[in-house]
């Protein structure tokens, strides 16, 4: 059960942070694609997209995941509960 359950915490966390930093390097390289099929070498060109996607991404999935946490977090305080 705890092997478990914590095999479930880690793929919750690589889950929660991978989503949103592989989109950013997708966008980094579509807007970097961008940049040298134009010549234009503006440094927040790559930055502005970045943010406004992520923080789109984390607006919208971002209660799913964290009501994902709050049900692990209740499963670790019953486990915990059983074992006092």
């Amino acid at each position: 059960m705890d092997e478990l359950l914590i095999q479930r915490a880690f793929l919750l966390a690589i889950i929660l942070s991978g989503v949103p930093l592989a989109i950013a390097a997708v966008i980094g390289v579509v807007v970097s694609v961008f940049q040298a099929a134009t010549q234009v070498q503006e440094p927040s060109l790559v930055f502005i997209p970045k943010v406004v996607v992520v923080a789109a991404l984390l607006f919208l999935l971002g209660g799913q995941g964290f009501s994902e946490v709050i049900r692990l977090f209740q499963e670790v305080l019953t486990l915990v509960e059983s074992t006092v």
